[in-house]
């Protein structure tokens, strides 16, 4: 009886040559052997799974000519495997530290006054929405399939996680637009300087909440369409349409939101950083001068973790590169091993820049510093030795040699 086994890297557009039944039983017989004994002896193999840890060993590396015999094949395939299964637990730990840098500047942004409050709503908004996207992918990657297994019968289980993930999903995009948010902001505290201390407008307010709607419409009618459309079981169906990676061109659209947000938000910095520097005392009122102020400190922070954001873009795009040419040449798709490997790392890349940016942020912004050494003061507290100090005479001025006085100290502090 002849073993129907199609190898994956023929199932796209790249068809094999032609070749007779003999040949086609010794090639399906060899493909049998090797994936079985694989199966075997490494225990990897779990009906419940969607991952497919054996039968494309070879993955994009069939590209290039190897084989899955080769050395280097089954190298890269090895380490792989390892990073698929252990890179969730190094994501789960940058997710808990990240969780808590961020909890933290988000409590202390709301106590600081000397940021408008348009820019505080989007900073507070923002972690708490890095929080979300570096939370929720190693759970449901860590927790078996099974467990929220519709076609098992666990119901329960499966709308809580698909629920969880589908958050996750919003909360991707939306810090894939981080950029691009944070530059508009800016670029609105600039044009209204004048009065944006102060200011009742909802401008910028408005439009975040139009992109998180936007994306969130993006992210409902995907898995409407994923749903209406798909003709695999229901678990796999359900996969694709709420987990962020279980489509490949949900990650496609991911690092296109990702590019535009960097390179809106780059090119709004570097204007802005000119156009402040350039009317840096010009302010025509304290308000203005106020916000100048805070939008060259804002920059001067900021930059090294655009710089560093710009390194995860890059990163990512090559890594969809490879995953791109090997999905279009029939070499990979989404249960394959290398996939989820290249995916793993990804996320691994993101969480440990949104801990360098979370910890970054928090000392960088003056004020942010500030009650945070003041918060470690208070966990460890010194004796302080008091002593009483005369108070020098003070000289008497009349009320308006002293409000000049005022006045002229205050424009002084913001040079």
């Amino acid at each position: 009886m002849r073993i129907e086994l199609q190898a994956k890297v023929w199932h796209n557009h790249w068809h094999p040559p032609e070749i007779d039944n003999h040949q086609y039983d010794i090639i399906v017989t060899s493909l049998t052997n090797s994936t079985l004994r694989f199966a075997l002896e490494s225990g990897k193999i779990a009906p419940h799974t969607m991952v497919n840890y054996s039968l494309n060993k070879a993955g994009p590396l069939a590209l290039l000519g190897y084989e899955e015999d080769d050395t280097c094949v089954m190298l890269i395939f090895a380490l792989s495997s390892t990073f698929a299964e252990y890179g969730p637990y190094l994501e789960m730990c940058a997710s808990i530290f990240c969780m808590c840098c961020n909890f933290y500047s988000a409590m202390r942004f709301m106590h600081v006054g000397t940021y408008s409050t348009n820019f505080r709503i989007v900073m507070i908004s923002m972690n708490l929405i890095v929080t979300g996207t570096a939370l929720f992918r190693p759970i449901y990657v860590l927790v078996p399939e099974e467990v929220y297994s519709i076609e098992a019968g666990n119901c329960i289980a499966a709308v809580v996680m698909y629920t969880a993930a589908y958050f996750q999903h919003i909360c991707t995009y939306t810090f894939d637009a981080k950029y691009l948010i944070i530059g508009l902001e800016r670029r609105m505290a600039y044009k209204l300087r004048a009065t944006y201390e102060h200011s009742q407008d909802k401008t910028t307010l408005k439009v975040f909440a139009g992109m998180v709607v936007t994306v969130w419409m993006i992210v409902t009618v995907k898995a409407i369409c994923v749903v209406l459309l798909s003709h695999e079981n229901v678990d796999r169906v359900f996969h694709r349409a709420f987990i962020m990676d279980g489509s490949f061109f949900t990650l496609v659209g991911a690092h296109v939101i990702a590019l535009v947000g960097w390179v809106y938000g780059y090119y709004t910095f570097h204007y802005l950083n000119k156009q402040a520097k350039r009317i840096k005392y010009c302010g025509s009122s304290l308000s203005e001068s106020f916000t100048i102020k805070e939008i060259t400190n804002v920059i001067k922070a900021v930059r090294p973790v655009i710089i560093a954001y710009r390194t995860v873009v890059i990163v990512g795009f090559c890594v969809l590169t490879i995953i791109t040419i090997s999905f279009y040449l029939g070499a990979m798709d989404e249960n394959d091993i290398y996939y989820q490997a290249l995916v793993t790392f990804e996320y691994v890349m993101i969480d440990v820049y949104n801990v360098y940016s979370s910890g970054y942020m928090i000392w960088n912004l003056k004020p942010l510093r500030k009650a945070f050494l003041d918060d470690i003061s208070c966990l460890f507290p010194k004796k302080v030795l008091i002593t009483e100090v005369e108070p020098e005479t003070i000289e008497k001025y009349d009320n308006e040699e002293e409000t000049k006085i005022y006045f002229e100290q205050l424009t002084s502090s913001w040079k």
